[in-house]
C-alpha cells in the first residue's frame, strides 16, 4: 500500500503556473522599454521607470517561484473519512481445529491446547504486523523519498529476518497438528526454536537510535510528520503509530515467558513435553538477560554522547551499562544540575550554552562513596517569594562532599533507592 507522489503535491501548482505565465509576459513588454510607441520614437525619461519597474516586478515574482520550489511544503491536510478501526477476531482452538474433539479431551488438556493456540495466534497476528511495516511504511518512505537508504536500513533492517524467524515459528506449531487436528510435541518445537531468538539483542540494541532517528525527522521533516500522521489515523494502523510497530517485536518477545509457563501448568502429565519446556523456558530467560543488558548499553551510550567528556575517559564512563536514574537535582546554592546514576557511579554535569553537557564535578565512583538522608527544610530565597519545601541528601567521600537538593519528596525517594543499590552492589 505505497503512497503516490502525487497525493502529496502542493495545492498552490496552479497558481504558481499563473506567476510563470505573468512573468514570461512581463519579460516579452520588458526586453523592449519603448513599449507603447511607434516604430522610430524615441523613448522619454518616463518610460526608462516604466522599465524599471517592469525588471522589479518580474524578479520579485521569479524569486517568489524560487522560493516556493526550495522549500516545499505538504499538501493541505485533510482528515480522511472516518472508518472503524480494524479489529482482529481470534478464535478459541474449539471454535476452529477442535470442533470435533474438544468434548472428548479433559480439562486440562483442553487448556493445553488453547494455550498453545493463542500463541499460534499471537504470532499470525505479529507476522501481518511486520508485513504491513515493510510494504505501507518502509517501502513508502524510500519510494517517496523521505527517508534515505542508510536510514531505511537502520530503522527497518532487521524486519526480513523477523519476519523468517517467527514465521518458521508458526510453521512449527502447524507441523505439531496430529491426524486429530490436537497439538502434539510443542515443548520439543519451541526448544529448537528458541536459539532464534539472540538476534533480539542487536535488534533491541539497534532500536534506541531508532526512537532518536525518528523523534529527529518529525521535528525536523513535515512532509515525514505529515505521511505518519496520515497512516496513524487510517484504519489499517488500528490508531498505532510507526514506533509502536516498531516495538512491538521487543514487546513479543517479553510475552514469550508468561505464555511458554501457562503452557507448562497444562502439560504436568506428560513427562517429556514438560521438560522440553522447563529447558525452553530457562533458553528464553538467557535471551532475555542479554537483551536486557544490550539495551541498557545502548542507553548508556546515548545518554554519555549528551556530554562532553574529558580526553581521559574515568572508570564510571567505561563500566557503565545500565541507567539506574537521571534527572535535575540543585545545589544548596541554587546551581541546576543535570545528574546521571549509572551502575558504575553518579555523574554531575551542567548545560552550556550551546545546550551540551559540562561535568561540574568528576564523577563518584561506585565503591567510593556513600549517602546522606539530611532529611527536608523550608526555604524562602526572597522576602516576596513564597515559602518552599527542599528535599535534601548528601554525597560523601574521602576527599570531598557535595549536598543535592530535590523540590518533591516522591523525587529524592527515587534518588536515595537507587543511590543505595549502586552503594550497596
Amino acid at each position: 500500500m505505497a503512497f503516490e507522489e502525487n497525493e502529496l503535491m502542493d495545492d498552490d501548482s496552479k497558481e504558481e503556473e499563473s506567476i510563470q505565465e505573468s512573468a514570461c509576459n512581463n519579460f516579452s513588454e520588458v526586453l523592449c522599454p519603448a513599449t507603447g510607441k511607434n516604430a522610430g520614437e524615441k523613448p522619454n525619461q518616463n518610460d526608462f521607470f516604466v522599465f524599471k519597474h517592469k525588471i522589479k516586478n518580474v524578479w520579485s515574482k521569479l524569486k517568489k517561484i524560487w522560493t516556493r520550489r526550495q522549500s516545499p511544503k505538504p499538501k493541505k491536510y485533510r482528515p480522511p473519512t472516518f472508518k472503524p478501526t480494524r479489529q482482529r477476531t481470534t478464535q478459541l482452538w474449539s471454535e476452529t481445529w477442535g470442533k470435533k474433539t474438544a468434548l472428548s479431551l479433559t480439562s486440562q488438556e483442553l487448556n493445553r491446547q488453547e494455550s498453545i493456540h493463542e500463541i499460534l495466534q499471537g504470532e499470525i497476528h505479529f507476522i501481518e504486523d511486520l508485513l504491513m511495516i515493510q510494504t505501507v511504511y518502509h517501502q513508502s518512505l524510500v519510494h517517496l523519498g523521505y527517508i534515505s537508504r542508510s536510514e531505511a536500513n537502520l530503522i527497518f533492517g532487521w524486519i526480513p529476518t523477523l519476519i523468517s524467524i517467527h514465521t518458521e515459528f508458526r510453521d512449527k506449531i502447524l507441523k505439531a497438528l496430529g491426524p486429530n487436528s490436537c497439538f502434539t510435541y510443542f515443548g520439543t518445537s519451541v526448544q529448537e526454536w528458541i536459539p532464534n531468538l539472540k538476534i533480539y539483542s542487536s535488534y533491541c540494541y539497534q532500536l534506541i537510535e531508532v526512537k532518536k532517528l525518528l523523534d529527529e525527522k518529525k521535528n525536523s521533516d513535515p512532509l515525514f510528520e505529515d505521511f505518519l500522521r496520515r497512516c496513524l489515523e487510517s484504519s489499517f494502523s488500528r490508531r498505532l503509530d510507526l514506533w509502536s510497530y516498531l516495538d512491538a517485536p521487543r514487546s513479543r518477545l517479553m510475552k514469550y515467558p508468561l505464555l511458554l509457563t501457562q503452557t507448562q501448568k497444562f502439560a504436568k502429565n506428560n513427562h517429556n513435553e514438560l521438560k522440553a519446556l522447563e529447558q525452553a523456558l530457562q533458553m528464553l530467560r538467557d535471551v532475555l538477560d542479554q537483551v536486557d543488558r544490550s539495551t541498557g548499553l545502548a542507553i548508556c551510550k546515548q545518554e554519555i554522547d549528551k556530554i562532553d567528556l574529558p580526553e581521559e575517559m574515568t572508570t564510571v564512563f567505561e563500566d557503565a551499562n545500565t541507567v539506574m536514574c537521571r534527572g535535575k537535582l540543585e545545589t544548596c546554592q541554587g546551581i541546576k544540575l543535570e545528574c546521571f546514576l549509572f551502575n558504575s557511579g553518579l555523574v554531575l554535569t551542567r548545560a552550556d550554552s550551546r545546550g551540551r553537557l559540562n561535568l561540574y564535578r568528576n564523577p563518584f565512583e561506585a565503591g567510593h562513596f556513600k549517602i546522606v538522608d539530611l532529611g527536608s527544610e523550608v526555604q524562602q530565597r526572597t522576602k516576596r517569594s513564597k515559602l518552599q519545601m527542599r528535599y535534601l541528601f548528601r554525597v560523601d567521600t574521602s576527599s570531598e562532599s557535595i549536598t543535592l537538593v530535590t523540590l518533591d519528596e516522591t523525587s529524592k525517594k527515587r534518588w536515595m533507592a537507587s543511590l543505595c543499590t549502586v552503594v550497596n552492589d
